[in-house]
Order: C-alpha cells, then sequence, then structure tokens
C-alpha cells in the first residue's frame, strides 16, 4: 500500500544511490547550418563528467552516453540543496571549447520519479533560449 511505498522512498532517499543521465540529443537553435563538433559536460556538486564530442554534428547531435554521479547520504535528503548543472559545449579543436548554453535542474526532480525523460530547456550566458536537451534520468 501507500506506507510501504512511503517507507521504501525513505529507504532510498537516506541511503543515498546513484544517479544515471542518459544525455540523448539536442536541438540547437542556430538559423544557419553551423558545423559543431558538440558534447555536454555535466556537473554535481564537486562531480564533473562528459559525454564523447561528436564530430561535424551540425544543430542535432545525439549521444548514447550514460553518465553516473554518488549521491551522497547528505545529498539525497537535501535533494533541493543540490543542482544538476547541464552545459553544452562546442570543442573546435582538442584545446579550445566554447560554451553554446546551460541548464539547471534540481535533484529533487529527479530522486522522486523513478526513470523518465526530460527535455531541458537551454540558456547561453544572457540568459537567450539556444535549444533543448533531452537526458533520461534515473536514481537509484
Amino acid at each position: 500500500g501507500i506506507s510501504n511505498f512511503i517507507s521504501l522512498f525513505f529507504q532510498k532517499i537516506m541511503k543515498g544511490g546513484t544517479l544515471f543521465l542518459g544525455i540523448r540529443e539536442a536541438k540547437f537553435l542556430y538559423q544557419n547550418d553551423i558545423s559543431l563538433d558538440p558534447f555536454i559536460r555535466v556537473t554535481v556538486d564537486s562531480q564533473k563528467h562528459q559525454t564523447k564530442t561528436v564530430l561535424n554534428a551540425g544543430k542535432n547531435p545525439f549521444w548514447k552516453d550514460t553518465l553516473k554521479f554518488k549521491i551522497s547520504k547528505t545529498q539525497a535528503s537535501n535533494p533541493d540543496k543540490v543542482s544538476v548543472f547541464f552545459e553544452a559545449f562546442n570543442q573546435p579543436s582538442e584545446t579550445s571549447e566554447l560554451l553554446l548554453g546551460q541548464s539547471i535542474h534540481a535533484l529533487s526532480k529527479i530522486v522522486n520519479k523513478g526513470q523518465h525523460s526530460v527535455t531541458l530547456n537551454m540558456t547561453d550566458k544572457k540568459n537567450k533560449a539556444i535549444g533543448s536537451l533531452q537526458v533520461d534520468m534515473e536514481y537509484m
């Protein structure tokens, strides 16, 4: 029943766990066809992981990368205070990266939902819409 669900929910939160983020697809809103070599970097507190760079991806790159983050007991018990920070970069050369856009998602929106897909709106540093990012999310 519902009390069993609530009990399992609190056990999951109190232990901490693993956050799985499947980076799937971006859609950039650029007017002209531009050559992009994008990758996505995700930061959760001090942990940073990133996808592979997709060469010559254009405005609609696809990934099959799943990024894993360890979530501590403290983070899991205060999920409103933990942000999952997504950044899209263009990597025109091995030594340079140019920020395309970013999005922030609260951990609290993920821990309570099980496995789900989210389309995040991405904005540039001036808060102008630059596109979207599709992410499969699961907290276990």
